[in-house]
């Protein structure tokens, strides 16, 4: 049996509550980090698991119904059997159903989210099942129709020399250490969630495939056509305990470990499994001397941890034994193992030490080690986050592009009040990244954080205390209107975690404008709405409009600023111009501000009229026509029935009307 994998690390302790792992040196600047923007207001604690059979240590996140008032998740253990449950709960805490217990006989122990589909739920349990190596599942929303779709292969620890050494279904395979074993192409235990695409879905496997590194799997909704698309050997990135994303026809994902530093990569694959890329190795991690001091298998030179060499035949040589020879400096030291199996070279290696550090070293490097958690795609850019490393090395926030390029750190984890060890994922809202830590915070057991995608305002929302409202948060957060939900594995009212609500602040108003342009009216001014579709992103929210100036607005062009204040009071405001035109209207209503004799002004303002009415059916070429009269008979009647000022008024205006026609 397979438990989650988190990958040890030089300088690291195990993920455990209440500890915390903080460098002594460090402490004084940990209460820097600065307050953001963003505040959470009333955190929820919607249910505390009590460990029976409501199920125990929730690991993931919640999955949202198409009808919005429901949540669905999964616990590690727990259940009828103790081996984990899939639950659904009220959005209010009200309502939670088991919906399945498993027996490990259909799965054990699902450490991953679920993916929902109609009314049909798909996951992946790690452990367990005919073959004991995980499934991938399928149940109804109602608990219903439980369907174990796939079963894996276990990893089996043994060495062979040909096929005929292996057990069916396994091959004789050289593995990156040019070890001979056997091996299954079939992956094994499955610790992330999946994706669906059309009938398929893509997951990962963390352990197993031909390389024994793991594998990235596809399977059908019918649990037939299972494919492994990539197997990982350890130089392309191994331990994939994250689920992927897909973008058009590549899929997107993290291996927890491999890579050229063993620290995990960043990587794109096509779903038919060709153009394999590594986009990020994860960088090498170093160990700052402490004092001078080292931790167990590790000396300081030049200020940094460097392991003491063991050599040793790596995995053993069973049966038989290792002999290792050099010279007499202790160079060139070469392993190789001897038995009653014969003598030969066939495995030989210099293995350095590795034991994990004392709880004050910690590791660091610049962009983060051991990515635990998937990515998300904004535009071509990525976003994760690493459990460890980073300048701190209490973990990362980083982006990265689709291309690999432009790797950016935008938060450094302190192990302070900001949190420590990020093995969730991410989520985006307008420009802000939200999440946790596992570890870290006032209380030291987790953290909920927002942080700009530039890396600015980051915020604490949320210090988890261990008590009713949990420890631990490991899983993805989930937002759904303004109200972010998520999990803790440990804590709550019996210890066993919960499932929580977490409110943001009320977003501010989204203010849009628009330019206008009206005709004017017979006053020679027109009113106009430059709103081009204000909102607020606030469920219920309510909004009131005002423009300066109000108007009614002149000839020609006013800029006009809209202020939009919702019901909580915030604003947002926008900038648009008006464009007031006459198109005849206002020239009407200066021919009749002239007094002139009735005969002069009636047969004016009947060539007008024509204007304006070829002008509602869309016929400029007719209004120009109009207005050409009109200007013909304002020069006949000039020195007559016109004065030589108010013909000139008279034409001015007319003329201005034509070139905004565009007449020729």
């Amino acid at each position: 049996m397979r438990t989650k994998s988190l990958f040890t690390c030089l300088g690291a302790v195990p993920l455990r509550a209440g500890r915390r792992r903080v460098l002594p040196a460090l402490i004084a600047v940990l209460s820097l980090i600065p307050a953001g923007r963003v505040t959470a207001q009333t955190f929820t604690t919607l249910y505390s698991f009590n460990g029976s059979s409501d199920g125990a240590n929730p690991e993931a996140g919640l999955t949202v119904a198409a009808d919005g008032k429901t949540r669905y998740g999964t616990t590690a253990n727990g259940g009828n059997g103790g081996w984990g449950t899939v639950f659904a709960i009220n959005t209010d805490g009200t309502g939670f159903t088991n919906l399945h217990s498993f027996n490990y006989s259909d799965g054990a122990n699902p450490w991953a989210g679920l993916v929902l589909s109609g009314h049909t739920l798909y996951g992946t349990a790690s452990n367990g099942g005919d073959r004991g190596a995980g499934t991938v599942f399928a149940i109804n929303t109602d608990g219903t129709g439980f369907t174990n779709l796939h079963g894996f292969t276990p990893v089996v620890d043994l060495r062979c020399r040909s096929d005929l050494d292996c057990p069916d279904g396994y091959t004789c395979t050289d593995n990156p250490n040019g070890i001979a074993v056997c091996s299954s192409s079939n992956g094994a235990y499955p610790n992330a969630g999946l994706i669906l695409s059309g009938n398929t879905l893509y997951g990962t496997a963390s352990g197993g495939g031909l390389g024994g590194y793991g594998a990235v799997f596809a399977v059908s909704t019918d649990g037939t056509g299972f494919t492994n698309v990539h197997n990982f050997a350890s130089y392309d990135g191994g331990d994939p305990v994250a689920g992927l994303i897909l973008s058009g026809n590549t899929l997107y994902g993290t291996a927890a470990g491999g890579g050229n530093w063993g620290n995990g990569t960043v990587f794109a694959v096509n779903t038919d499994g060709t153009g394999f890329t590594n986009l990020h190795n994860f960088t090498q991690q170093i160990i700052p001397c402490l004092n001078g001091s080292c931790p167990p298998g590790y000396h300081c030179v030049a200020g940094i941890c460097v392991p003491i060499p063991v050599y040793g035949c790596p995995g053993g040589c069973y049966p038989g034994y290792c002999v290792c020879v050099g010279d007499r400096d202790g160079n060139n030291i070469d392993c190789y193992c001897v038995g009653n199996q014969g003598t030969g070279p066939y495995r030989r290696s210099l293995i350095r030490a590795r034991q994990v550090a004392a709880q004050t070293f910690v590791s660091i490097n610049f962009d983060g080690a051991f990515p635990y958690a998937g990515l998300i795609l904004s535009g071509n850019t990525l976003y994760g986050t690493a459990a460890f490393g980073g300048s701190w090395g209490h973990g990362t926030v980083f982006a990265v592009n689709t291309d690999g390029g432009g790797l950016t750190v935008l938060h450094n984890f302190t192990g302070g009040i900001d949190g420590a060890n990020p093995i969730g994922g991410l989520i985006l809202s307008g420009n802000t990244l939200y999440g946790t830590a596992d570890s870290g915070g006032s209380w030291g057991l987790g953290t909920g954080f927002a942080v700009n995608t530039d890396g600015a305002g980051f915020t604490n929302l949320h210090s988890f205390t261990g008590g009713i409202d949990g420890a631990n948060p490991v899983g993805d957060l989930i937002l759904s209107g303004n109200t972010l939900y998520g999990t803790t594995r440990y804590g709550g009212s019996s210890g066993f975690g919960t499932a929580f609500s977490l409110p943001l602040p009320p977003l501010p108003p989204v203010a849009k404008c628009k330019n206008v342009t009206v005709s004017a009216d017979a006053n020679c001014s027109a009113d106009a709405s430059i709103d081009d579709g204000s909102f607020s992103p606030n469920a219920g929210g309510t909004i009131s409009l005002v423009q300066s100036p109000s108007g009614p607005y002149l000839l020609g062009d006013t800029s006009v600023t809209l202020t939009v204040t919702d019901n909580h009071g915030a604003s947002n405001s926008c900038v648009a111009t008006v464009t007031v035109l006459d198109t005849t209207p206002c020239l009407i209503a200066l021919v009749q501000s002239l007094r002139l004799p009735s005969g002069t002004a009636n047969s004016l303002i009947v060539k007008l009229q024509a204007a304006a009415s070829a002008l509602d059916r869309g016929n400029i070429q007719a209004a120009c026509g109009s207005l050409s009269a009109f200007l013909n008979e304002v020069n006949a009647q000039e020195g007559k029935k016109l004065t030589a000022a108010q013909a000139d008024l008279l034409k001015a205006e007319a003329t201005r009307i034509r070139a905004v026609l565009g007449c020729s």
